[in-house]
């Protein structure tokens, strides 16, 4: 029984440990002074540059975590 319990304890801990890195998209040379960020669910790079008022965008950086099962997105975008 202890054995079981231990083994189930160790896959929760596993299940609950993630991995973060983070990897430019897009950049370009221009200044900017607007920064918008979404989640992938709530629809990515667009709705990133929306939430910050961008129209012309010069960085897009992705925040992934990766965890046991899922992975998980998160844009940030800067402009004008």
């Amino acid at each position: 029984m202890r054995k079981v319990m231990f083994l189930v304890v160790l896959l929760a801990v596993f299940a609950m440990i993630g991995c973060t890195s983070y990897a430019p998209l897009y950049i370009s040379g221009a200044a900017f002074s607007k920064v918008g960020e979404a989640d992938d669910s709530q629809g990515g790079v667009i709705t990133a540059a929306r939430n910050g008022g961008i129209s012309r965008v010069a960085l897009v950086d992705v925040k992934k975590t990766f965890y046991l099962i899922f992975t998980t997105r998160h844009y940030i975008v800067a402009g004008e």
